[in-house]
């Protein structure tokens, strides 16, 4: 059992044909900064999120509610920070801030951060890829909440400049997590080399981390774990995932991949590439969904009744992440049909 990523090595895999772009792609009709595009969300689903992912009062999010046990479970820093700029919520900002301090209160002195296996799973030690791969998810959401904060007029008022001394505290503990990601820059190469959901994650969590410290050489090294995650889609729309498709994975892919696309400046020349092939991945993904809302799970690779498990448990369909893919993608080119879509998810899996 791999306890914070739960997926092995392909020792089967080969590398993937080249994307040829031959799905469809539907062009951007709007450009927006990511304030712009958080000001363009339904409030209500960006509420729901925040809520779903709310921390306790110490701060601790998901499994490390019921005692820490690793960084990963950290993320949902991002959707607080989403939400308390979109509604300009003072509630939703207290509990990202609170979140960031929780974590922190973990970290090493390297700049990594400590484990605590539960007593019901010790016996399966993590592998050096798996805990840079949890630090990674974390960071993803920590970076991209940073980035969110910063971004707004709202947040940089005088009446929530307590909140922004005590992000600012957290900027040298952030540059070290940064940093000792970086070292493990091959690692990550390695251990996420056939799973593109995750080298998004990878990419997003340098990307957004170089974006507030202002550090290029993070940056950099956020796009080429971008590039790579490209290197796995298929041209007919879906990132391998397993040597072959997985609509639970896709729907993650899309959904981080639209993420970094909202932290690029229109002057990033990958931008275009980026959209691209996310939106071909977006129509693939689309005709996956049943008229009933629910998204199919045949022929998967990872994700379907019997298939891979997480902590013991058989993994869901990341459903949530489909429908975040979809309202980007209706923000992005102003078509309905993708909005539709994530309603129609939305209605089957609530």
């Amino acid at each position: 059992m791999v306890l914070l990523t739960t997926m092995s090595a392909c020792t089967s895999c080969t590398e993937p044909t080249p994307p040829s772009h031959a799905c469809s792609v539907t062009g951007v009709s709007n450009s927006y900064t990511r304030d712009e595009l958080l000001k363009a969300w339904d409030e209500r689903i960006l509420a729901q999120l925040a809520a779903a992912e709310a921390p306790d009062n110490e701060g601790a999010m998901g499994r490390n509610k019921d005692g820490y046990f690793h960084v990963r479970f950290q993320m949902g820093i991002g959707s607080q920070a989403d939400d308390a700029v979109a509604r300009q919520d003072a509630t939703s900002l207290q509990r990202a801030v609170l979140a960031m301090e929780y974590s922190f209160r973990h970290q090493l002195p390297d700049g990594n951060f400590s484990l605590d296996i539960p007593e019901q799973l010790e016996g399966d030690m993590p592998t050096e890829g798996d805990l840079a791969s949890g630090v990674a998810f974390f960071m993803s959401s920590l970076g991209t909440g940073l980035v969110t904060l910063n971004g707004s007029a709202w947040y940089q008022q005088p009446s929530n400049a307590a909140y922004r001394q005590r992000v600012e505290a957290l900027r040298e503990p952030v540059q070290r997590a940064a940093y000792w990601l970086a070292s493990k820059r091959s690692v990550l190469e390695a251990a996420d080399a056939y799973a593109p959901n995750r080298l998004f994650f990878d990419a997003v969590a340098f990307y957004s981390a170089g974006q507030w410290l202002k550090d290029d050489a993070l940056i950099s090294i956020g796009l080429s774990f971008a590039k790579l995650a490209l290197g796995q889609k298929h041209p007919d729309g879906y990132f391998i995932e397993g040597g072959g498709w997985d609509t639970s994975y896709q729907g993650v892919a899309i959904q981080v991949g639209l993420t970094l696309y909202s932290l690029l400046p229109e002057a990033e020349t990958f931008k275009r590439e980026l959209w691209d092939q996310l939106s071909c991945a977006a129509e693939w993904q689309k005709q996956r969904v049943l008229p009933s809302g629910e998204i199919s799970s045949e022929g998967n690779t990872r994700v379907y009744p019997g298939g891979e498990l997480f902590l013991g448990e058989e993994k869901e369909m990341a459903w949530k992440s489909s429908v975040i893919a979809f309202y980007l993608s209706a923000y992005y080119t102003g078509k309905t049909a993708y909005a539709d879509t994530a309603e129609r998810i939305i209605a089957y899996y609530r």
